[in-house]
C-alpha cells in the first residue's frame, strides 16, 4: 500500500503556472534546455528545481495558491530529485490543516483509504497550490526588491523572507 503511493507520487508530472512562468525565467531554466546562449542569468538550471524551492518556499510561507492555469513542463516524474520532493510532501503532510483535507486526520480515516492514485493525486494538486504560491511570494518579494536574486547566496536571504 505505501509503496504504492510512493510510486505513484514520484509518478507525478511537473507543472508551472502560465501566469507566473515568464517571472519564473528571469531565475529560471524552464525549458529544459538553454537555446539561446545569451541567456541572461540563470540561478537554477531547471524547473525540477525550481518547483522544489517554490514548494519549501510555499509550505514556510504558507502560502497557496489555487485556480491557476497550469501548463506541464515535463513527464518524467521525480525519480532523480526523490528525496527532495518526498522530503517535501511529509513537511506538506505535517500540516494539520492538511491532514484534515486529505483526511489523514485519524487512524480510522486513514485506514479507510483505498485508492491510492486518488491519495497521490490530492497529494500533487496541494503540492501545485503550495509551489505556485512560493513562486507568487518569490515574484511579490522581487517586485519589492529587485535585487533580491542578485546574491549567489540568494536562497538565504529568501529564507529569512519566511522565517
Amino acid at each position: 500500500m505505501a509503496n504504492e503511493l510512493i510510486q505513484s507520487i514520484l509518478g507525478h508530472r511537473l507543472h508551472i503556472d502560465s501566469d507566473l512562468e515568464e517571472f519564473s525565467k528571469q531565475i529560471i531554466n524552464t525549458e529544459g534546455y538553454i537555446k539561446d546562449k545569451t541567456f541572461k542569468k540563470m540561478l537554477m538550471q531547471t524547473w525540477y528545481d525550481g518547483y522544489l524551492l517554490s514548494l519549501y518556499v510555499g509550505i514556510k510561507a504558507n502560502t497557496r495558491k489555487s485556480g491557476s492555469k497550469k501548463t506541464e513542463k515535463s513527464n518524467r516524474g521525480w525519480i532523480s530529485r526523490k528525496k527532495q520532493y518526498l522530503y517535501l510532501i511529509s513537511l506538506l503532510l505535517a500540516k494539520p490543516e492538511v491532514q484534515i483535507e486529505l483526511n489523514l486526520d485519524s487512524r480510522e480515516t486513514i485506514k479507510k483509504i483505498a485508492d491510492m492514485k486518488f491519495l497521490s493525486d490530492s497529494i500533487k494538486t496541494i503540492c501545485d497550490e503550495y509551489a505556485f504560491g512560493g513562486l507568487q511570494f518569490l515574484k511579490d518579494e522581487h517586485e519589492k526588491d529587485p535585487n533580491l536574486f542578485e546574491d549567489p547566496f540568494f536562497v538565504e536571504n529568501v529564507k529569512e523572507l519566511i522565517s
